[in-house]
């Protein structure tokens, strides 16, 4: 079981990887996630632009791996590129946010997804808990809902963030709406609604979830991940 987790963070890493190439080179990471599964050597599963390894219990089965192979006196160089990979995944996201605003800081956004993925209340080892903190760190006031995990992510984040008890609340007034965990529901909502609420109609989807025409057609922004910043 421990290899094949590892097979799946280095799957990930890798599209998350070459989704970094598509934003300069004219490309759309999701056109070519849809490519590479179309190869029945590859497979479609997994290879989701912006998505990243996360839980307890990955992490505790790629530290197991690691340490095994460590044991043994053998170097998993994949390995290691594909945890760093993942790991740095929160930046790429940190970064996305910084680049559309000149500074962070007295900022006002909506965190919607705190769970490590979607169906769980878990938050163990969550990406989306790690950007919280690190968006706290850099003065935004952060509003944060989820499905499910709310309980236990005030458990992590204490009171470094505000919960809300529904995705327009978290809205009201912010100047960005970050789906930072890729729920289902989070499709269906009302997005007319949210740009009534909202400082400025601004979603930045690193999950590559939501239907970005419909989005700009609507009046919002859209900034999503391994997609072109070529003119």
């Amino acid at each position: 079981r421990e290899a094949t987790t590892a097979f799946v963070a280095t799957k990930l890493s890798f599209i998350n990887e070459l989704s970094a190439l598509c934003e300069y080179v004219n490309a759309d990471a999701m056109h070519l996630a849809l490519a590479l599964g179309l190869d029945k050597k590859v497979s479609p599963r997994c290879l989701q632009p912006g998505s990243s390894m996360g839980g307890a219990f990955a992490e505790a089965q790629l530290d197991s791996l690691a340490q095994l192979a460590y044991s043994k006196g053998v170097s998993l160089k994949i390995l290691g590129a594909a945890r760093e990979v993942n790991l740095r995944m929160t930046d790429r996201v940190i970064a996305k946010i910084s680049g559309v605003f000149e500074s962070l800081s007295g900022k006002q956004v909506a965190m919607l997804g705190l769970a490590f993925k979607p169906n769980t209340h878990s938050v163990a080892a969550s990406s989306s808990i790690v950007l919280a903190k690190r968006l706290v760190e850099r003065g935004v006031r952060v509003n944060t809902y989820d499905p499910a995990a709310m309980v236990e992510a005030k458990a992590e984040l204490h009171s470094a963030v505000n919960y809300c008890d529904s995705a327009y609340s978290a809205a009201e007034g912010s100047d960005a709406i970050i789906i930072s965990t890729g729920w289902p529901e989070f499709r269906s909502l009302d997005f007319n609604r949210l740009k009534r609420t909202v400082k400025r109609p601004l979603v930045i989807d690193p999950k590559n979830m939501l239907d970005s025409v419909r989005l700009k057609a609507l009046g919002f922004e859209y900034v999503g991940m391994g997609r072109s910043q070529v003119a």
